[in-house]
């Protein structure tokens, strides 16, 4: 704060400053965000503001800096929001109830529309956070306040405003026996009441928020009297969470002036008198018990927003109540009401999806459509900003991304719609395809213009589907230029990823690339596409029958020109049930080539990674091997045949933190010690060997006749498990005897300064848990395993010592 300014006078006032602010970052950095750019004067004002408190404990600085923070905020309007995010007791709040109650308190400068009033919300967001008044959520959508902070926020309300909360978490079982009446706000989001009083005195309560903290409560009816709403007729935002409600009292009624109310999670029966609140803009009955919508709900000609999201007992939408909503801008029904009727039916009861066309300001949907054959030609307008669309039945639930534009579709059809669909496709950003016809290639049989907003594709069960991409007849453009994740699963048709030459901007953006039962597939990449995936950072290939391949060498043969493909980002490999692997064939500048050796019979045999160059780039964080055949079958197999390990001594993984290999049963070692000895597996955290043929995990090198010193210092993770014929960890150091295991996690004489935990569990011939004969400690203690916490022997019948030799000088 004081280092980078210029001004001397000014520097020297910042220093008292900071000095005021008692040495607590949270203070100093909010202190210094909000005297930024700030001149003399007022940097002398604050301090003299923040000299009253001297003679007083830590808690008064405390709130007067955070108070002086506050008053140096830009407008009455950042200040109000800074003091309505400080009613939330739970640590994340969610950005939709900041909106929902910004809009119903009428806080915000621009709220002219729903979208208006949600980019103001994030505008004051971002200000506060960087005034360090408010921080990151744990959760997507969601911020949350120091309690510092929010025991400061509700010190400055109390003065200029009564609001009545509680700053922790507490379940209160009665209503509250203090005098309320003055109160602007309510907040008890966790409570256990019953029955609320027969009238609430709070002449002035614009806010009013009650919740039991849980769903569906099973307890009592929430007991409302005829009169409770009767004397709040300024009320402006209510919101009712995990209530049971049966029947709403006739006074909600009185309510002339609420904007904002909402029913969440409750049990609800009968809602009809809402049809009374006229003015009422936000309306939500997200994830509540209610099985009829009240035809009432015609009657609010003013609603913007109608959120029946997760309503899953939701039966019945009267037909013609939808369509009345005129100026409706937002409607949520994502996993809710799907009973449509189809249009133009005589006497129907129950909503059609045409009625969605009367609503011409609609600019966001969520909507689930069990059946293409309910949807109206020309259903879907070009003004939808935002929407969630589901077609189809039996949706798994669970989206991975955050995104603004997502399309599903399911269809069992052919995808060529007359209804719109087709429109959203070059606009989408999150797409999957379930079971889709007539689509040889995704691109450009869906779309001639590359997929250019798209940044999640998962494509399932689509049975012709022979190309991702197939431009081999067209003029290619950048095919998906911004895509992130790919997902191809089940694909029974699918005979290439690409067909075509892909131009320099297509897929360069891909990070996650997943490959699952497409049994016709040979391989995934040319090498030439391997150009394009410089930003690839997870591979999954599994239980595709035919694959032979990762990366096919497409030049002619005898050419002397290498092709080279470097995966410079890739972290994260994992390879599973490939029965016909034959090589991995990875050609690279200054990465390993992953090659592969196979059994006769076409299996896979296990990877070497060899390389020309001396200095190679980390290639993964973590990887994941896992062999097609049954490991204990294939280990009786081959019990003479000799491959070599894993790892050579020219690979370098610095990044590298876990390593999982698994089923792999002709991998007999895994790295070459010169690999071991190059710190090259310093950032290791987490080793796993399983159900493989090891015999050494470190392979001596070829002319190498010391022992070498090799650490694996951020280990804390070590598991050896079903390894019949491992002996050692290195020929003649760090012996392991004649193990026939089933299991061994550890069993070692490593230097492994971090492992906490190991377990050694039906290992048949280990005699000695550490073998301390070949270290020698008379010099001073030997950390063997210093931080080791746990250490669990489980049948283990030849066991005779957990240590011969005297370990006193020896660290555990």
């Amino acid at each position: 704060m004081v280092g980078d300014i210029a001004n001397q006078a000014l520097r020297s006032i910042a220093a008292e400053v900071a000095k005021k602010c008692a040495g607590l970052p949270v203070l100093i950095i909010t202190v210094a965000r909000a005297l930024k750019n700030k001149d003399l004067h007022e940097w002398k004002d604050a301090l003299k503001e923040l000299s009253r408190v001297d003679n007083e404990g830590i808690q008064a600085k405390v709130y007067s800096a955070l108070e002086l923070s506050y008053n140096h905020l830009a407008s009455d309007e950042v200040k109000s929001f800074f003091l309505l995010c400080a009613l939330f007791a739970q640590s994340d709040i969610r950005v939709r109830d900041l909106l929902l109650y910004g809009i119903g308190l009428d806080l915000l400068r621009s709220k002219n529309t729903v979208e208006d009033a949600r980019n103001r919300v994030d505008k004051l967001i971002s200000g506060l956070k960087a005034s360090c008044l408010l921080l990151d959520g744990e959760k997507n959508g969601s911020v949350k306040m120091h309690d510092v902070v929010r025991d400061a926020a509700l010190s400055i309300a109390s003065k200029s405003q009564l609001l009545f909360t509680f700053r922790d978490i507490i379940e209160l079982k009665e209503w509250p026996t203090r005098d309320l009446r003055n109160c602007s706000k309510i907040s008890l989001p966790y409570c256990e009441i019953h029955e609320l009083p027969e009238q609430l005195e709070c002449p002035e309560l614009e806010l009013l928020v009650l919740g039991k903290g849980y769903i569906h409560s099973k307890g009592p009816d929430l007991k409302i009297s005829d009169l409770f709403f009767e004397r709040i007729t300024k009320l402006k935002v209510l919101h009712f969470t995990g209530m049971c409600l049966w029947s709403l009292p006739p006074s909600l009624g009185y309510l002339t002036n609420i904007l904002t109310l909402c029913l969440e999670q409750c049990v609800l029966r009968d809602a009809s008198v809402i049809g009374d609140l006229k003015r009422l803009e936000i309306l939500s009955f997200r994830g509540s018990k209610i099985e009829q919508l009240p035809r009432e709900i015609a009657h609010l000609t003013r609603l913007k927003l109608l959120d029946l999201s997760c309503c899953g007992n939701l039966k019945i939408i009267p037909a013609n109540v939808i369509s009345r909503l005129s100026l409706l801008e937002e409607l949520y029904m994502q996993s809710s009401f799907c009973q449509w009727e189809l249009e133009g039916l005589s006497n129907s009861s129950n909503a059609s999806l045409a009625e969605l066309k009367y609503l011409s300001h609609l600019t966001t949907l969520e909507i689930d459509i069990p059946d293409a054959k309910m949807l109206p030609k020309e259903l879907f307008s070009n003004k939808l900003e935002r929407y969630r669309i589901v077609i189809g039945k039996e949706w798994y639930c669970g989206d991975k991304y955050e995104s603004s534009r997502m399309l599903k579709l399911k269809l069992n059809t052919s995808i060529h719609l007359e209804h719109g669909v087709n429109t959203f496709l070059k606009e989408t950003d999150d797409l999957s395809l379930d079971e889709v016809k007539g689509i040889k290639s995704i691109l450009y049989d869906l779309n001639w213009e590359g997929f250019p907003q798209l940044k999640y594709l998962q494509i399932r069960k689509g049975y012709d589907i022979q190309y991702v991409v197939n431009s081999t007849k067209r003029v290619p453009c950048n095919a998906f230029p911004i895509l992130e994740s790919l997902s191809l699963w089940n694909l029974a048709s699918l005979e290439k990823i690409c067909h075509c030459q892909l131009t320099t901007g297509s897929f360069t953006r891909l990070r996650i690339l997943k490959v699952r039962e497409c049994n016709r597939l040979k391989n995934l990449f040319s090498i030439s596409m391997v150009r394009n995936l410089s930003q690839l950072q997870e591979m999954e290939v599994s239980y595709c029958e035919n694959m032979e391949e990762i990366v096919v060498d497409e030049s002619e043969v005898g050419d002397d020109k290498i092709e080279v493909a470097e995966f410079t980002q890739l972290r994260s490999l994992e390879l599973r049930r490939l029965p016909v692997l034959k090589s991995f064939c990875f050609k690279v500048k200054e990465l390993p080539i992953l090659q592969t050796q196979s059994t006769s019979d076409g299996g896979f045999k296990g990877i070497a990674l060899q390389d020309e160059i001396h200095t190679p780039l980390p290639l993964f964080d973590k990887m994941t091997l896992r062999s097609a055949k049954n490991p204990k079958k294939d280990l009786e197999r081959n019990q003479d045949t000799t491959f070599p390990p894993l790892f050579d001594e020219k690979v370098s993984f610095p990044s590298l933190k876990l390593m999982c290999i698994i089923s792999m049963s002709n991998l007999e070692r895994t790295w070459h010690s010169q690999l071991a000895e190059a710190k090259d597996l310093l950032q290791l955290k987490k080793l796993e060997l399983v159900n493989c043929g090891i015999e050494e995990i470190v392979t001596k090198a070829e002319g190498v006749e010391e022992v070498p010193s090799f650490v694996f210092r951020q280990l804390v993770s070590l598991r050896l498990d079903g390894l019949p014929k491992i002996r050692n960890f290195y020929p003649g150091f760090l012996q392991f005897g004649e193990v026939v295991s089933r299991r061994l996690v550890i069993k070692s004489n490593a230097v492994l300064e971090k492992v906490e935990g190991a377990d050694c569990e039906q290992c048949d011939s280990i005699e000695e848990i550490f073998d301390l004969g070949g270290m020698n400690a008379d010099e001073g203690h030997v950390g063997l395993m210093p931080w080791l916490q746990e250490l669990h022997l489980i049948d283990l019948p030849q066991l005779r010592h957990i240590w011969s030799k005297d370990p006193r000088n020896f660290e555990f």
